[in-house]
């Protein structure tokens, strides 16, 4: 018996990304988290589950790149672009300020815990 298809997954369009992004105050410690998120989601593609799992020491700054696992925990490399570089830089910076103490999770929570994808849904909505 034929498999049946797989419905494809809902896209963001670049006009709603723009709208999305630019509701987000980089000056405010959350949102400059999901800025960071958001432009780093939407310049790899990755899943949200794997940017949300990232490592500190799986982010090459320098060469725009890092090392995620995705599903049946198999490590990849995701590429990124100038302007999501600088966004993890400042964040990176600021998280370490505002935390006090370096945590190794990326995308931190205000009581510096990693996120689920479900927390982080349910925090903006």
């Amino acid at each position: 018996m034929p498999k049946a298809e797989s419905p494809l997954p809902r896209t963001v369009t670049e006009d709603h990304f723009l709208k999305a992004i630019n509701t987000l105050n980089p000056k405010n410690f959350h949102d400059l988290r999901n800025l960071a998120l958001f432009v780093l989601l939407f310049d790899t593609g990755a899943r949200l589950g794997e940017i949300l799992n990232l490592k500190v020491g799986q982010i090459d700054l320098k060469n725009r790149q890092a090392v995620v696992k995705g599903k049946g925990r198999k490590e990849r490399v995701i590429v990124f672009g100038i302007k999501a570089a600088s966004l993890l830089q400042r964040w990176l910076m600021v998280r370490a300020l505002r935390l006090g103490v370096p945590n190794d999770d990326d995308f931190l929570s205000c009581f510096a815990k990693g996120l689920e994808p479900s927390t982080f849904i349910a925090e903006k909505a």
